[in-house]
């Protein structure tokens, strides 16, 4: 019989992959504050999104197949619950779009979207949509959605 020995080589690859995104993450202050803040806004925001909708989608299915007392993704479940748990860490790294937001949408004060839109356009945004775009609703709403799906 063949003797296969146990996978031992993540804890040494832990602390240099965290090393990589530090790195990554200084690079993106670096880029927003001297070069395109609005491409790097931009990129932030797309990765961001990227890697919160595969970890709630995660957490989505984990709480699915828990619904529906599937016993056959017993050696998906693992996987899944451990994308899951990146939701904290998300959390924390989606308060660096708080510095960038003014680079992202025309109705946060002092953004420099605000000057390409036209006199109309402004009004809109002003008025009929101050309820809900304004920078407390947006952080109640970061609030509430990540408290979720932290608690779940």
């Amino acid at each position: 019989m063949i003797s296969v020995e146990p996978y031992t080589g993540t804890p040494k690859l832990m602390p240099l992959a965290f090393g990589l995104g530090a790195v990554g993450l200084v690079l993106t202050a670096v880029g927003a504050f001297t070069g395109d803040a609005r491409a790097t806004a931009h990129s932030y925001l797309i990765a961001f999104t990227y890697w919160v909708g595969i970890s709630v989608s995660a957490l989505l299915m984990v709480a699915i197949f828990h619904t529906a007392k599937a016993k056959w993704m017993t050696v998906l479940r693992r996987a899944m619950e451990a994308m899951a748990n990146a939701i904290p860490i998300l959390f924390v790294l989606g308060l660096g779009l708080i510095p960038l937001l003014k680079h992202l949408y025309p109705w946060v004060p002092g953004s420099e979207l605000a000057s390409h839109l036209s006199e109309l356009e402004r009004e809109h945004l002003g008025h009929k949509q101050h309820g809900y775009l304004n920078l407390p609703f947006f952080g109640a709403r970061y609030l509430i959605y990540f408290g979720l799906w932290w608690f779940v």
